[in-house]
């Protein structure tokens, strides 16, 4: 661990005292000493000394440069132990040699230290599909800093020659997963297989750890569940399909992009094996806790393949699982709306206090986040015109974001007003609402044909007739100069 305290050099031992008074000071004599290096770092120049009992050295940081005459002394005239001054590589070279030791990860170009990367620091280490890429997941959980160093990767030439003597990639993974903090993750709690994903897109294996989890496939991701903000589980529109979407407070890369969403898109109807089931590997008294009675976690799970996923991923990150409400529904009984972003088609959630498009570009804001909402018909738009589209822009707060859904159905719009209205949220454009008179008055074509499919009593024609408001008496004799209009001069 990293902190603060004294270093005293004694003539006799090293003796070290943290300021933090959970953490125990050490002593080193010298029969302990193995070697020693002094290089300069970020965080000053550091003090490495290696020990005759571990692999590991002890590293201390925040050195002057002109105190290594004074360290040199010591350890070699009261010591006996030797100690190389390295040189760090500032040439902006971005090649070298992989040197992995046991307390670190290091890349040496002409001797020179150009990446020096602790052990304890690096969560995880995979290579790609290609396997000429490795790639080292750095963990920052107890980093104060701003700026954080959270991955790092590297290409491997592949070896072309027989006689080469490199190791290969997947023997450098192994020897870093050897000494790093990967071995510390703990057992697997839960694995579940080749579930559909949209993003990343590909199948992936789940990997379940007591702090964070894995997916595996084309690509290996690793994400820690405090890394997690809420769970989405929202009936996609094919009706086919289960999207499970899991909302990220620190996006993780995928390639050239950042991914704030991981999204799978689970068979509605899709089981585990009855006999088999999914196995937790949990002890015994985590089973009776009053969390895993609420998520109904069981030795043995069994059923459908999103509820699982579900019941399990809220037990062991502890955050939210949301799906849709009843405060919107289609015209079609979906819980959101068929619609195209950019380029992409999609599918806009209209939820209880949110709103989230599926699934490219993904993204997610609260109503209260929500300025206004502008609503805009095609030109000549008129209420009775069938298979028209409108578009929702909606414009939110304290940004200059803006995103625009078009190709909406305007059969939607009634909800969409009533759904905008009973949230408080400010939606501009709207038309008044159609009465059945109006659509009745409007169908009319050039030829005066009569609708068949259309009927109305005369009951109801009177009733409607009863609530007309000005603007409806406008909008009739709009109708009369058109059919005027349109018939033959005399």
């Amino acid at each position: 661990k990293h902190c603060h305290g004294n270093l005293t050099l004694f003539p006799n031992k090293i003796v070290w005292i943290p300021l933090r008074e959970s953490l125990e000071k050490h002593e080193i004599t010298p029969v302990e000493m193995e070697s020693s290096e002094w290089i300069f770092t970020t965080r000053g120049y550091c003090l490495r000394v290696f020990l005759k009992s571990t692999e590991k050295a002890k590293e201390y940081f925040g050195f002057d440069k002109a105190k290594f005459a004074d360290v040199k002394k010591i350890f070699t005239e009261s010591y006996n132990v030797k100690i190389d001054r390295l040189k760090p590589s500032v040439a902006g070279r971005n090649w070298g040699e992989i040197d992995i030791r046991p307390q670190s990860f290091n890349v040496l170009n002409s001797y020179e230290e150009m990446v020096t990367i602790n052990m304890d620091r690096i969560m995880n280490a995979a290579i790609n599909t290609k396997k000429t890429e490795l790639s080292l997941k750095i963990h920052t959980k107890d980093m104060t800093d701003n700026a954080q160093l959270s991955e790092m990767i590297f290409y491997v030439p592949p070896n072309k020659e027989s006689d080469d003597q490199r190791p290969s990639i997947e023997e450098l993974k192994e020897e870093i997963i050897k000494h790093a903090a990967v071995r510390k993750v703990g057992d697997v709690i839960m694995e579940m297989k080749d579930l559909p994903m949209v993003l990343p897109r590909g199948k992936y294996n789940l990997v379940c750890y007591r702090n964070s989890l894995k997916l595996l496939g084309s690509k290996s991701y690793t994400l820690l569940y405090e890394h997690i903000n809420t769970m989405y589980l929202l009936k996609n529109p094919d009706e086919f399909h289960m999207y499970f979407i899991i909302m990220l407070n620190r996006p993780i890369r995928s390639g050239s992009k950042m991914l704030g969403y991981l999204v799978f898109n689970v068979p509605l109807n899709a089981q585990v094996n009855e006999e088999e089931g999914v196995k937790l590997n949990l002890e015994e008294d985590d089973y009776e806790t009053s969390e895993a009675k609420r998520n109904h976690i069981k030795p043995v799970m069994k059923g459908v393949v999103y509820e699982i996923l579900g019941k399990v991923l809220r037990y062991l990150t502890q955050q939210k699982l949301i799906g849709a409400s009843n405060d919107f529904v289609s015209s079609i009984g979906l819980h959101g709306i068929s619609c195209q972003l950019n380029n992409n088609k999609g599918f806009l959630f209209c939820l209880k206090k949110s709103m989230i498009f599926m699934t490219k570009p993904a993204h997610h804001y609260l109503h209260e986040d929500i300025l206004y909402i502008e609503v805009k018909y095609p030109n000549n738009y008129s209420l009775a015109m069938k298979n028209t589209k409108l578009k929702l822009t909606v414009h939110l707060r304290n940004s200059n974001t803006t995103y625009t859904y078009a190709n909406i159905d305007t059969v939607e719009q009634s909800k969409l007003k009533e759904y905008f209205d009973s949230h408080n949220i400010r939606a501009e454009g709207f038309q008044s609402y159609t009465s059945r008179v109006q659509k009745l008055d409007l169908a009319d074509d050039e030829d005066s044909e009569e609708d068949e499919d259309f009927s109305m009593t005369a009951a109801e024609i009177e009733e409607v007739e009863e609530e007309e408001d000005e603007d409806f008496q406008e909008f009739q004799e709009e109708i009369v100069d058109r059919k005027r209009s349109r018939s033959p001069e005399k």
